[in-house]
This record gives structure tokens, C-alpha cells and sequence, in this order.
């Protein structure tokens, strides 16, 4: 075993820790909102039903039939046990992204890059924003590969992709983006879910999201972190959402001012 191999396993320790306990006290769902997309829109001030909700069903099944095409297999637990982006999730990526006009998107979690791609298509038609994703690439032989495989290259120069743990790399991030005095507008958390990781990129991204951001937290039945993160910051309005599937759910958190 190198150094750096144990110095790997023994940064990983903490996280398999939590994930066995975690594990071992799942299965509690939140209740969820019976209209999630149409909240979301009214904590936006934005119309309902939506006009971009028409484009983005013609580009998900665009985007599910391109990697098709190249012979991989989409869904729940597809990427190396992983799940691929579910479409309720992606579809308030997309509709986040087009009406809060970022300036700055932050997302954790890669994978083949479907929310990711979804976030860059929306930028691309503001005309205007930026995103930096971090993403820790899977050990499996050849899902490295497939990292990101979604985002075409034409959407690619407003994108920064930087490899490695969250605990690591954002603290970096956070330090360059206070150089440039630059602020959060969209955080996306799809990395690992256990609590310890879901509070501690929430309460980063919170520290630097704008007066109007969003965060958005996937499979939040996990862990409890969500919920207490909300409890915790007055200033956090949370709304609970249902995958498509019903089998996870994804949570929103909306900055508002305090009464």
C-alpha cells in the first residue's frame, strides 16, 4: 500500500463509518409537497404552469437517446450502482437555472452528466452564467470514462469541471470565488448523502449563496442532515419533493428574509 493509498482509506473511514450507521436507520420519508413544481415557481415568482417545461421534455428524451445510442444503460443504479438523474430532480435543475438567471451554478456529484447538462443548456440559452462542478470519479474500471459523458463540448466553456472529494475541493473554491467576490446563485448536492457530507457542502454553500439562491439537496430521505439544516437557518425556506418514481425523494432550499 502506497502513502497516498492510505492516506485515501484513511480519509474514507469517517464516511464508510456514517454510511453504516445511516444505513441501518433509513427508510424515513418526508412529507412532500403535492405540487412541487408549481411552489417552486410561486416562492420564484414566476407563472405557472411553466413555458419551459415543454422544452425540457424534448431535450431529457434527446439526452436519454444520445447515450443509448452509445450502448449504456440509464436508470436507477446503472452507473456502477448509482443512480442516473431522476427526471423531477433534473427538471427543477432545468427550470431553477432559466428563472434565477445564475450567475454562478456549484454542483457536487457528476456522474455521467445529465443534471449537468440540463444546468449548462439553460446558462446557454440566459446567455449568461457560469457552473463549476466537483466530482470524485468512481474507481469502477470504465465508469471513470463515463464522467460527465451528457455534456457536449459546444456547452463546455462555461463549465469547469474539478476532480475530487467535496470535503477537499470546496473550501479551495470557496477561497477563489471570495477573491473574486463572487457569490452562489444554484447549489446542487448529488455527491455522497450521508449526513456528515450533506452538512458540511449546505452549510458551505449556504455561507456563499446570494440573497435569492437555491439549494438543492438530492435523496434527502437518506440521512436526517436536510431537515435539521432547515430547522437550523430561520433563513431557509424547504420545500420536499418526490422523484418521478416515488422511490427517493430531493429537497429545495429557497433564502428568504428573515421575519
Amino acid at each position: 500500500m502506497t502513502l497516498s493509498t492510505s492516506r485515501s482509506a484513511l480519509e474514507e473511514l469517517p464516511n464508510r463509518l456514517v454510511r453504516g450507521i445511516e444505513r441501518r436507520a433509513r427508510g424515513r420519508r418526508l412529507p412532500a409537497s403535492p405540487d412541487p413544481e408549481r411552489e417552486q415557481h410561486e416562492l420564484l415568482g414566476e407563472a405557472w404552469p411553466c413555458a419551459e417545461r415543454d422544452e425540457f421534455d424534448g431535450l431529457w428524451s434527446g439526452i436519454l437517446s444520445s447515450l443509448r445510442d452509445l450502448g449504456l444503460e440509464l436508470g436507477r443504479g446503472c452507473y456502477g450502482g448509482w443512480d442516473d438523474a431522476d427526471p423531477a430532480l433534473a427538471r427543477s435543475v432545468w427550470c431553477l437555472t432559466h428563472h434565477l438567471r445564475p450567475g454562478l451554478v456549484v454542483e457536487t456529484g457528476v456522474a455521467r452528466g445529465l443534471t449537468t447538462r440540463l444546468a449548462l443548456e439553460a446558462i446557454a440559452r440566459n446567455g449568461a452564467g457560469r457552473m463549476w462542478s466537483v466530482d470524485l470519479p468512481p474507481k469502477a474500471p470504465g465508469l471513470a470514462d463515463q464522467t460527465a459523458i451528457a455534456v457536449p463540448p459546444e456547452l463546455r466553456n462555461r463549465w469547469r469541471l474539478l476532480r475530487g472529494a467535496s470535503r477537499n475541493l470546496l473550501p479551495i473554491l470557496g477561497q477563489e470565488l471570495a477573491d473574486h467576490n463572487l457569490t452562489v446563485d444554484l447549489f446542487v448536492h448529488d455527491s455522497l448523502h450521508t449526513g456528515r457530507n450533506v452538512r458540511f457542502e449546505l452549510e458551505w454553500a449556504w455561507a456563499r449563496l446570494s440573497a435569492t439562491g437555491v439549494a438543492i439537496v438530492d435523496d434527502i430521505e437518506q440521512s436526517a442532515a436536510f431537515t435539521a439544516f432547515a430547522r437550523a437557518h430561520p433563513d431557509a425556506r424547504a420545500l420536499v419533493c418526490d422523484a418521478a418514481d416515488g422511490r427517493s425523494q430531493f429537497g429545495c432550499l429557497f433564502r428568504r428574509a428573515v421575519q
